[in-house]
């Protein structure tokens, strides 16, 4: 647990690079149809600091139950939604997803899991396993998982040449790999954040006033 408390409340800087929104635009893209039910309950795994927890709330869900292993990541989460118009409708929870936990009030009680960032976390097969036992626990049958994690590639060595070429740089975030798991199902790597350089991705003549 201490690995995500470290991480803490610097998971938001993250989110506000322009990969972070550009994230944000493929997510919205593919979750929100399946928010437009009349009553649809989501879970939330690895909601972090809560930044996608209340936006699901924002873009339709009846209720949003929200689980992460941290405590500082769900105190950042409670902050977050604290004054919010959507804190009536979420409820945090801390929780380990590689036990298979029912968090609904039966098993089975969600229409959609959201999984932005979790299954990435898995070191070998088995803890993979664990996470899809506990979202298959608590889907619906019918239900629908959608997850955001790392783009499966077979050339690693050209696809971190690519992701970190300047272009890439600029957004503000670079992955690091390390060590090749145990498992040989991947490497592991760190997301290092710079404060990107927007004022070269555009051109000054390019600029014109919104009002």
């Amino acid at each position: 647990m201490s690995h995500y408390d470290n991480i803490g409340l610097k998971y938001n800087a993250v989110k506000s690079t322009p990969w972070g929104r550009l994230e944000l635009f493929n997510f919205k893209k593919h979750i929100q149809p399946f928010l437009s039910k009349p009553q649809t309950n989501v879970l939330d795994l690895g909601c972090g600091t809560g930044f996608y927890t209340e936006l699901l709330a924002e873009w339709g869900a009846t209720t949003v139950t929200a689980v992460d292993v941290s405590t500082a990541m769900l105190a950042g989460a409670k902050a977050r939604l604290r004054n919010s118009r959507y804190a009536s409708m979420v409820e945090f929870v801390q929780g380990d997803g590689l036990k298979s936990t029912t968090y609904g009030p039966k098993p089975q009680s969600y229409d959609l899991i959201a999984g932005v960032w979790f299954l990435n976390y898995a070191k070998d097969f088995k803890e993979l396993v664990c996470m899809f036992s506990t979202i298959c626990i608590n889907l619906k049958q019918g239900g629908v998982f959608v997850g955001v994690c790392m783009h499966p590639v077979e050339d690693l060595y050209n696809f971190i040449v690519h992701h970190n070429s300047k272009v890439w740089a600029m957004t503000g975030l670079e992955d690091i790999y390390q060590d090749r798991l145990s498992c040989d199902a991947g490497y592991m790597f760190k997301a290092v954040f710079h404060p990107p350089k927007l004022t070269s991705l555009v051109k000054p003549s390019s600029l014109k006033p919104i009002i």
